[in-house]
């Protein structure tokens, strides 16, 4: 198992669909397509600031929105990569990226 460190989150991708099927609905919006959603599958103890762990905020089992840029810029593309070897639909994001945490199947509207 992959245990991400300090602030960051591994998550397992969900498909890219152009109907998702947890109902999240950018209505109005031209970057709804770089909107990406993943499970939260494991996380990190929480960045070190002055002596002291700050939690990282998301538990694993959550879904989550994030910016599809995190995934695709230089450092994610080499993360993935890397991630594609254990075979699965994995990612590694910072807790800062992530817009909001939801309920799978819970109908979210962003306006």
């Amino acid at each position: 198992m992959i245990t991400p460190l300090s602030d960051w989150v591994l998550v397992e991708l969900d498909p890219f669909e152009e109907k998702r099927p947890d109902s999240i609905i950018l209505v109005g919006n031209a970057d709804a397509q770089k909107v990406r959603t993943a499970t939260v599958r494991a996380v990190g103890l929480g960045k070190k600031v002055e002596d002291r762990r700050v939690p990282v905020g998301v538990e694993v089992g959550e879904k989550v929105a994030f910016l599809r840029w995190h995934l695709e810029h230089k450092n994610g593309k080499q993360m993935s990569a890397a991630l594609a070897e254990f075979g699965e639909n994995l990612g590694l994001i910072r807790v800062n990226d992530i817009l909001f945490a939801y309920v799978a199947g819970e109908e979210v509207r962003v306006e």
